[in-house]
């Protein structure tokens, strides 16, 4: 009899969200309805995330295609952020790698709706997915050892989320968001370690 441990990757099955909750939030699968609750006009600056990573409702299938394949490739894993009581969506949150299976550590990100901010919703949602992950895998979590994260410089309210949850800067990196006006903006380089 083998464990998990010893199965090549390939055999593995794919990582799963699994359901999360505290307070006014519950972290859960997304579901293709889930798209109706995404209608909201953004007016996010376009340095802060990739436009293919936007939640709404015009791109929502592919991102959620997407997703779906990088857990089954076991490099990241996703959770809708929801509102408990009422069960519709507010964001999405995840732990990620980019190109290879999660190991010891992994990518944390995050984006709420608009109505959704303000409300530590975010805050929450990262403390969640951080105590998962952290969980070893015999008791369900993800066995995870660091997290790190990225942010615009100037993304004053996803740098709060970090230093509320414990991340600490590690890194700043010059001029590589490029604004409207033709100017370029910092990356902040952020960690988290046990």
């Amino acid at each position: 009899m083998t464990t998990g441990a010893e199965l090549p990757e390939d055999s593995l099955p794919p990582l799963e969200p699994v359901i999360l909750e505290a307070g006014e939030i519950r972290l859960r699968p997304w579901r293709e309805e889930d798209v109706a609750s995404l209608d909201e006009p953004r007016t996010d600056p376009g340095h802060w995330m990739p436009s293919a990573s936007v939640l709404g409702p015009e791109m929502f299938p592919a991102w959620l295609e997407r997703s779906r394949g990088y857990m089954a490739a076991r490099s990241g894993v996703t959770w809708c952020i929801a509102d408990a009581r009422t069960d519709v969506a507010l964001g999405h949150i995840g732990l990620f790698q980019r190109n290879s299976p999660l190991t010891d550590w992994a990518e944390l990100g995050y984006q709420l709706v608009p109505r959704a901010r303000g409300r530590g919703v975010a805050k929450a949602a990262a403390r969640l997915v951080i105590a998962h992950g952290r969980r070893p895998t015999s008791e369900g979590g993800l066995g995870l050892r660091r997290f790190i994260a990225e942010t615009a410089a100037d993304n004053e309210a996803s740098n709060g989320v970090l230093r509320s949850v414990g991340f600490v800067v590690f890194g700043r990196e010059h001029a590589v968001d490029l604004l409207p006006d033709g100017t370029y903006q910092d990356a902040l380089h952020w960690e988290l370690l046990p």
